[in-house]
């Protein structure tokens, strides 16, 4: 793709066939149990190498991203006790030959939920999602962002069938609605509105039945 930018930022296009550029990722996990937690390890890699033409100079940029992080989950034998976290790091490996604006950076995300059900068949639980940015020369405004969502709900009817719900989001409210994107000679930012702390009352119902119950001839909905 061969490329011109003026002198107020304009970017014009043509997209002109150049060899060199690959692009390519893999994913790898692993899984296991000690005692009563289930553990797991995973990992990626994703590689973009592309060549263009800005202003009629040749320009190679490479734009790769490793991400690695562990996670384990409990749930009690009772089955009314559960816990489960998430820890993800990624490093963003940006470089470009006519460019020293394209920055490398670190980003992190980080989940916990906890549910606990009492008696009466009520239940309690959390979840909070860590989201962590580096700053960097070019984008130097702090993005971390931590939400935090809570909610109680009561199991009614037979087999449990209705829940009642009352849900709190982003309890500290802190969502930003953010992202940031590396592609050849460039990189962008743009943040953008979203919602905020807000409650919800909700009410579901769960009306199926088992695969077993249907192919016995019962009649899925009651």
């Amino acid at each position: 793709r061969t490329e011109t930018v003026d002198g107020i930022g304009r970017r014009v296009y043509q997209y002109t066939n150049i060899d060199g550029n690959y692009s390519g990722g893999m994913w790898l996990g692993y899984g296991f149990k000690v005692k009563k937690v289930s553990l797991n390890m995973n990992g990626n890699v994703r590689v973009a190498h592309y060549n263009n033409i800005v202003n009629g100079v040749t320009n190679t940029s490479n734009s790769n991203q490793y991400g690695f992080g562990p996670g384990a989950n409990y749930t009690s034998e009772n089955e009314k006790f559960s816990i489960s976290g998430n820890i993800r790091a990624t490093y963003n490996d940006n470089t470009s030959t006519i460019s020293t604006l394209s920055p490398s950076y670190w980003t992190s995300q980080n989940e916990l939920d906890v549910s606990y059900e009492f008696p009466l068949k009520i239940i309690v639980g959390t979840n909070i999602d860590w989201n962590l940015r580096q700053r960097t020369t070019a984008f130097d405004r702090n993005n971390n962002v931590l939400l935090w969502n809570a909610y109680i709900s009561k199991k009614l009817l037979k087999k449990d069938a209705l829940e009642l719900r009352a849900s709190v989001f982003d309890i500290l409210n802190q969502n930003l609605g953010y992202s940031r994107f590396a592609q050849n000679n460039y990189v962008t930012e743009s943040s953008f509105n979203t919602i905020r702390r807000y409650a919800l009352l909700s009410l579901n119902w769960n009306f199926t039945k088992s695969p077993a119950m249907a192919a016995e001839g019962h009649d899925i909905l009651k």
